[in-house]
């Protein structure tokens, strides 16, 4: 489609060349793909707020549209959560939407003092561990259940300490902490863009979140991608379903 710009938001962890293979899998040849760096962009970086940054986003956005160009919105993870929030503050300035294994937010206040309590401990952790430890006490986190095969080829796809900054990452795991994040789900029900959002078949907690979307909305088309967990776009985590 002419005109029409993909802009993609990796996830926590994740860096905008994640998103290599499924931007190969776009067939028309005219439109453009965005990958933003929420570690390095500056002005859409983990400095911000969640709030904040989701003003700065919509601002860009508008500055392509003024242009005439048509926004499609991808995200992953965290990163689908920070689109969720430019989706449900500004629908107008999209034309689709895909989102992969996230979360629109925590629906029960009483919850969210944990959850920030939990995300403060990594924060810290991000900045002082040891980052091979590190790695290891993250991917142990029930979310990130492995297939056999996922498991095989994970040392392959380890994540190095030169790729990030420390201190981005734990600003992420404070400013945009689940806990942080608005409740998504109500403005979610008046949303009629197309979205298609993924999830795997491993990944039960996020199953159930995406099985709840398409039930309160009728544009959200989910496809499952079958045994495979919660990292659809790390390359562990990808098949032919998109």
């Amino acid at each position: 489609m002419e005109n029409s710009l993909i802009i993609a938001l990796h996830g926590f962890l994740s860096l905008p060349t994640d998103w290599a293979s499924w931007k190969n899998k776009i067939n028309d040849s005219q439109v453009q793909f965005q990958a933003i760096n929420l570690w390095t962009h500056p002005t859409l970086n983990s400095s911000l707020s969640f709030q904040q940054w989701t003003e700065a986003f919509i601002s860009e956005v508008e500055s392509y549209t003024r242009q005439g160009i048509q926004i499609e919105l991808w995200g992953y993870s965290m990163g689908g959560r920070l689109a969720l929030s430019a989706l449900t503050q500004a629908p107008s300035l999209f034309q689709r939407a895909v989102i992969l294994s996230s979360n629109p937010g925590i629906e029960n206040d009483g919850d969210r003092p944990l959850r920030l309590k939990q995300d403060l401990i990594w924060s810290h952790k991000f900045l002082m561990q040891d980052w091979d430890s590190l790695m290891k006490e993250w991917n142990q986190q029930p979310v990130f259940r492995e297939t056999v095969t996922e498991r095989q080829t994970l040392s392959k796809t380890q994540r190095h300490e030169h790729d990030f900054s420390r201190s981005a990452l734990a600003q992420a795991l404070d400013h945009w902490s689940l806990a942080r994040q608005p409740n998504l789900w109500p403005l979610m029900k008046s949303l009629t863009l197309p979205i298609d959002w993924h999830v795997g078949s491993l990944d039960e907690k996020y199953l159930l979140i995406a099985q709840q979307a398409k039930a309160i909305n009728t544009s959200i088309k989910v496809t499952i991608h079958e045994n495979q967990g919660h990292r659809l776009l790390s390359p562990i985590g990808q098949d032919e379903s998109f």
